[in-house]
This record gives structure tokens, sequence and C-alpha cells, in this order.
């Protein structure tokens, strides 16, 4: 039997840690993931990394039948003129506008790391901990969703 939908949000905010670089958020039937690329103790570590801040993850809890579906996305690049996205649901699509922006923030991160150890922030790292807590309280997976 799984527990409530109190009871999972409430478990699945007690894994936030200032010793970890995301963060959980629940609102409503939803729990989501993202990064901490604003907080200023892992602020310079993203700049350093390959990650992308805008990253969540998110899963949309349906309490009566105990499962979820779940989605995540990157919006890509966003100075407040230029948008870039590489949003994923299904899949992955990219555009050439995308991979150039890309390649210009890897060259750019390249040379701003010379001498510093490397950072590594998977995106498994924000979705493993929510999901093996939902599956370890018996809540199923149905897949994505949009």
């Amino acid at each position: 039997m799984t527990s409530s939908l109190l009871e999972i949000q409430t478990r699945a905010l007690a894994l936030n840690s200032a010793d970890v670089p995301y963060r959980y958020i629940a609102d409503g039937n939803t729990i989501s993931g993202v990064w901490k690329a604003d907080d200023s103790m892992w602020t310079q570590r993203f700049a350093d990394s390959e990650a992308s801040p805008n990253f969540s993850f998110t899963v949309r809890l349906n309490a009566e039948k105990g499962t979820f579906k779940w989605f995540e996305s990157d919006s890509g690049y966003n100075n407040g003129r230029i948008r870039a996205y590489r949003g994923y649901n299904r899949g992955f699509s990219i555009n050439i506008a995308t991979i150039i922006i890309h390649f210009v923030r890897k060259a750019n991160r390249a040379k701003a790391r010379e001498g510093r150890p490397e950072q590594h922030f998977p995106v498994s790292a924000v979705k493993r901990p929510l999901l093996d807590l939902l599956a370890a309280d018996g809540w199923k997976s149905r897949g994505f969703t949009i």
C-alpha cells in the first residue's frame, strides 16, 4: 500500500538538504526537483559545470491509484533577449541555435575552468532520490506525460 499524498510529499521534502545540489518542491499533486543554481553555495559549481541550471524533473501523483507520471524539461538558454529551447518530453528535440549555443558555452566554460576541478551534475542526481523514494513506497510509474 502506498502512502497518502501528504505523507509522500512530506517524505520527498525531507530529502532537501544543504549538502545536495537540488531541491524538491511540492505543489498540489506534483513534486518537482530542480537544481540549486541560484544558491550561493552552488552557483560557482554550476558555472564551472556543463549542467543546465534550467533542468527540472516533475512527478504528477495519482493517490487514488498509487501511480505517478513524470516529466523532465530543460529550457536551455535564456538571457532575456534570446531563448534557445532544448525542451523535451517524448524524446529530444533540438535545433541548430541550441547546438551552436551549447558549443559556445562549452568553450567559454572550458577557459574559465582552467586549473579548477571539474564539477559534474548529472540529471540522475535530481531524479534518482525521488524515484527511489516512490518505488520503495510502492508507487508505480505510468511513464512520462506532457
